[in-house]
């Protein structure tokens, strides 16, 4: 059975002070190290019990200071340069990669996504490519752990923090070039032979889920369009996951099935539309997205010629005999009136632009 792209871009709250986090620890954890906060005196140890690690490394930009490879350094060295009491340390990014894919492909994207979008713009990225847990609910989830520096980074150390890298279109701008460099990874390797849509999927993957029903439509790939036709789930997290397999009750899911009941209970009856794909047949899909936009399309663009027709009869009808009629007119002319129309509107324009700026002229004197 066909299921849903993993595509999955988090980002989580900014590593701080204020939050009584330490990002020396979160960096230990992601590289499964041994690593000495200087500030708290610490040690984070993470080298046991927990998910392997395939790929870890540091990525700078060009010139940056030698301590900045050292991810011991590097940490102690941006928590030292805080001195607020709600500061900010680091940003903290997750993503999911594509299991079909190699070792090696895996970190190929990795560093053509970290190169593109983060150390060319002046930040450190501190990755880590994680395999799935052997106590995980699937195999399949490869995932990658970033971490971010804030400020700007030069040869002499780091300097002053850069707003303009917390806009929310950064975010949606790492979603996107983090779909297109999967589906030109499926593009460009042999993983077609196992499914020739995966490239369209992973294209479109950080859209909502009605959009990606829709531009499946669009491209007749009826299984994903009936696989995404449903409503967006709650990530539970691996607590809740561990707490469930051991017959615990979370509160947390608790309270969120009843707070789906209520909605579902207090949201108004929908029309047989709802159920819009999974109960239509492959000719009925494919009529309503395909074959009908066509007859609506042609029936537009024959309105929009009558609109012309009817403006060049009023402007040209007692110079053209032809026009006089009610009859369609001829492709050729109408091409030649609208050429002679919008000339003669752009003269116009072109003499009320010069009429205005002779009385800005006028008044400057």
């Amino acid at each position: 059975m066909t299921s849903v792209v993993p595509f999955r871009l988090s980002m989580k709250k900014n590593i701080g002070r204020k939050s009584d986090k330490s990002v020396v620890a979160s960096a230990a954890y992601i590289a499964r190290e041994r690593i000495k906060d200087r500030e708290s005196g610490k040690i984070y140890d993470y080298r046991k019990g927990h998910s392997e690690v395939l790929f870890s490394k540091i990525f700078t930009p060009e010139i940056v200071p030698e301590w900045t490879h050292d991810r011991g350094e590097l940490w102690n060295k941006v928590q030292e340069t805080e001195f607020r009491k709600d500061a900010q340390y680091a940003r903290s990014l997750e993503i999911n990669l594509p299991y079909e894919f190699s070792h090696e492909h895996m970190v190929e994207l990795i560093e053509d996504f970290v190169r593109d979008n983060f150390t060319s713009q002046g930040m450190i990225a501190d990755v880590a490519l994680h395999k799935p847990d052997d106590n995980a609910a699937s195999n399949r989830n490869y995932h990658a752990h970033i971490l971010l520096t804030l400020r700007e980074v030069n040869a002499d150390g780091f300097g002053y923090k850069v707003r303009e890298w917390n806009h929310i279109n950064q975010l949606r701008n790492w979603r996107e070039d983090l779909a297109l460099k999967c589906s030109k990874m499926f593009e460009s390797h042999e993983y077609l032979k196992t499914n020739p849509w995966l490239p369209q999927r992973w294209l479109n993957s950080h859209l909502t889920l009605t959009q990606q029903c829709d531009k499946a439509l669009e491209r007749c790939d009826w299984e994903y369009a009936q696989a995404s036709n449903h409503e967006p789930t709650k990530h539970k997290g691996v607590q809740i996951y561990h707490m469930e397999k051991r017959g615990i009750e979370s509160y947390v899911e608790k309270n969120r099935a009843e707070r789906i009941q209520k909605k579902a209970l207090e949201k108004k009856p929908q029309p047989q539309q709802q159920q819009r794909y999974q109960e239509y047949t492959q000719e009925d899909i494919k009529w309503e997205t395909v074959t009908l936009p066509k007859f609506k399309k042609h029936f537009e663009l024959e309105k929009a010629q009558r609109e012309i027709d009817k403006e060049l009869r009023h402007e040209f009808s007692h110079l053209v005999p032809e026009l006089k009629n009610n009859q369609p007119i001829e492709p050729e002319l109408r091409t030649k009136l609208v050429k002679v129309l919008e000339s003669h509107r752009q003269r116009i324009q072109e003499q009320e632009l010069e009429i205005n700026h002779d009385i800005e002229r006028e008044r400057e004197r």
